[in-house]
Parts: structure tokens; C-alpha cells; sequence
């Protein structure tokens, strides 16, 4: 499942519980917060959960995160059990009820203004036995 909640609605979740991990990505550092249940979850797994950052240009802008188990983009790990992705991409098309249900992919934007954009952190948890996370940028 995919899910984006917007600028960092789960922040108040990471408390003293949460668990950070900084990493070198795409030419800047990039910090990595897991819930309690996300890291015990991502710690149980035996293939290693692909979190793929999405920026999506379509009639608006947004940041979706989506959980992937294989991924056939460019990825980088975390360690044996976390990989993390960042895919700016654009819409084929403007009619907001497909978007919203569907989130048709285009083409990746690779131009030199899409290669700048960067995450700065990443929260990630696990709530009701499936993935939530949020990004900012």
C-alpha cells in the first residue's frame, strides 16, 4: 500500500521511541525515523522493505511514500533490511478523479532542477498492519 499524509503528520509519534538513522543520499544527508513497530517489523523481514519517496507532478504536487518489496528503479540501501528511493515523476494526465484513484506515472522528470530536489527526512511506521510514511523536503 501506498500512502502519503502530507507535510509530517507523524512526527508526534516519534518520541523517545523513535529510532533515527542518518545516511549520505544523493549529495546530502537524509534522516531515517522508524516507529517502534516499524523497526520491529522492518527487523522480521527477509527481503528488505524498498521505500520509495515519490514527488508527483500532476494538476498539483505531492509527496507520496510507497512500499515496495522489489523495486526496478535505482535504490539505496540502508542496510540488509531498509532501502530508500527518490523518484520525482509527472502525470499523464490532469482529470483529478484518476488521479486520485490511480496516480498515473508519465515519465521521471530528469532534468537538472529535478535531480536537486532533495529529502531531508523520512518517517516511517506501522499501523494497523500495513506501511505509513511521510517525507519532507
Amino acid at each position: 500500500m501506498n500512502t502519503s499524509l502530507g507535510p509530517n503528520p507523524l512526527a508526534s509519534l516519534f518520541n523517545r521511541h523513535k529510532h533515527a538513522e542518518t545516511i549520505h543520499f544523493r549529495d546530502s544527508q537524509l534522516a531515517i525515523h522508524c516507529s517502534r513497530r516499524a523497526k520491529e517489523q522492518i527487523r522480521r523481514r527477509d527481503i528488505p522493505l524498498i521505500v520509495e519517496m515519490q514527488i508527483y507532478f500532476s494538476c498539483l504536487v505531492q509527496k507520496r511514500v510507497l512500499f515496495h518489496d522489489t523495486y526496478e528503479h535505482d535504490s539505496t540501501p540502508v542496510n540488509d533490511k531498509l532501502a530508500v528511493a527518490l523518484r520525482t515523476v509527472e502525470s499523464d494526465r490532469c482529470d483529478p478523479e484518476h488521479f486520485h484513484n490511480h496516480h498515473p506515472v508519465q515519465r521521471e522528470l530528469t532534468s537538472a532542477a529535478a535531480r536537486k530536489m532533495r529529502a531531508k527526512t523520512l518517517f516511517i511506521d506501522y499501523i494497523d498492519n500495513d506501511w505509513v510514511g511521510s517525507f519532507s523536503i
